[in-house]
């Protein structure tokens, strides 16, 4: 990544981790996030890592990842709003991030299956916390993890209409 770039990204982030409140522009950060299956823990998931062409600055044509899936076609899946939450808090916060176990606890309360096994792990291990670290935390990683493989037909299913957004901004431009 170029420097100039990086500066960019980091001059951002700064921005994001001042703002009193989330807002929905401020989230254009997390597609600079790479897509990722694991390591949930660990600080380097959470570079800026992505950018966009003169050709691909619509936001229609970046990529989704289990940070950005809760914006596709407004899915209202409890663990992909926690991924959403789990990226601006570390991004916010950093060393310090953290996520309310009551946030957790609400959106436990609306997943089913596979998905809501998960949620359990983390606030079993998690349970004598209001807040649940998430920075080397690997009671919490592991669960994110299986959160994100769940999540990955839904990604896949949503990256095939990004892929023909970009075709056609390659095509148009040609």
């Amino acid at each position: 990544m170029k420097t100039c770039h990086w500066k960019s990204s980091v001059k951002f982030a700064d921005h994001v981790k001042l703002a009193p409140r989330y807002q929905k522009h401020d989230t254009l950060i997390l597609y600079q996030l790479r897509q990722i299956r694991s390591k949930f823990d660990a600080s380097s998931a959470y570079n800026l890592v992505r950018t966009s062409g003169p050709l691909t600055q619509s936001h229609l044509c970046y990529p989704f990842t289990v940070f950005t899936i809760a914006d596709y076609d407004q899915i209202n899946n409890p663990a992909a709003i926690l991924f959403r939450l789990v990226a601006l808090q570390t991004l916010k916060l950093g060393s310090n991030a953290g996520l309310p176990k009551e946030t957790v606890e609400r959106l436990a309360s609306k997943a089913t299956g596979k998905m809501k096994r998960a949620f359990d792990e983390i606030l079993l291990a998690c349970n004598n916390t209001t807040i649940i670290p998430i920075l080397n935390n690997e009671h919490l990683a592991k669960p994110l993890a299986t959160m994100a493989d769940l999540l990955a037909p839904t990604i896949v299913t949503a990256n095939k209409l990004v892929s023909n957004f970009i075709l056609q901004e390659f095509t148009r431009n040609t």
